[in-house]
């Protein structure tokens, strides 16, 4: 067994070395299907914010802040009046937003232009005021930077499949060839001749004359294929 063991793994390994590397245009189909999931970064957006739960403090820092809006005014305002920690000692400043991180401001701070005091507007944690610092579009990673990425995850791809056909080869072939003696006979043999019964199965589940209720892990006697009509 320890033999057989060693052989197979050295087997499974020149299977796996011997595999083909992935071509360029293999790697080129993949970055193509993969490129908006995987290679592209988001538009991203650099949002100040001020929030707070009481709404005449949100309209006096607006008040303050649509006749200045400069990042001195924001960072006195957001100091004085908002009530989110994180931002309130960074001027409001929340970087790289993409959709979804603020759920109750998603439509709005996405579709707002640049450099324009926007709100209030009422979320979960209160009301807010906002704008939009600077507009991150969109980014691509072009193939020659990701090529080798590509190439080595297609590679361990087909050492895998080349792996698993290996062993499904393996067991089908030798599976085939192997009698055994009737002391010795197992499910792995060639002229093994199985009951139909899973091996899993408690032997009351099959007692011609059963006492008592059956075992709960009794398979079903006849396997349903097709949907019972009502009433069946």
């Amino acid at each position: 067994r320890i033999k057989l063991g060693m052989l197979t793994e050295q087997i499974q390994k020149e299977a796996a070395e011997t595999s083909a590397t992935p071509s360029d245009s293999e790697i080129e189909e993949y970055y193509e299907a993969a490129k908006d999931t995987q290679f592209t970064q988001p538009e991203t957006r650099d949002v100040r914010l001020i929030v707070n739960k009481d709404r005449k403090k949100i309209d006096e820092a607006m008040a303050l802040l649509e006749k200045d809006n400069s990042d001195e005014s924001w960072k006195k305002v957001a100091k004085e009046f908002s009530t989110e920690s994180p931002t309130k000692g960074k001027g409001g400043l929340r970087t790289s937003l993409v959709e979804g991180t603020l759920p109750d401001l998603d439509g709005e701070i996405f579709t707002a232009p640049p450099t324009v005091v926007e709100g209030p507007i009422e979320g979960a944690q209160g009301w807010t005021i906002f704008e939009v610092d600077k507009v991150n579009s969109e980014k691509v990673q072009p193939l020659k930077e990701v090529e080798s990425q590509i190439s080595a995850q297609l590679g361990e791809q087909a050492q895998q499949q080349a792996s698993a056909r290996l062993i499904r080869n393996f067991g089908s072939k030798w599976g085939s060839r192997t009698f055994c003696a009737e002391d010795f006979m197992i499910e792995r043999c060639a002229n093994f001749e199985g009951s139909g019964r899973p091996a899993s199965a408690p032997p009351a589940c099959y007692e011609e004359d059963p006492r008592g209720p059956a075992p709960e892990a009794c398979p079903a006697p006849v396997q349903q294929v097709a949907p019972a009509l009502p009433g069946t």
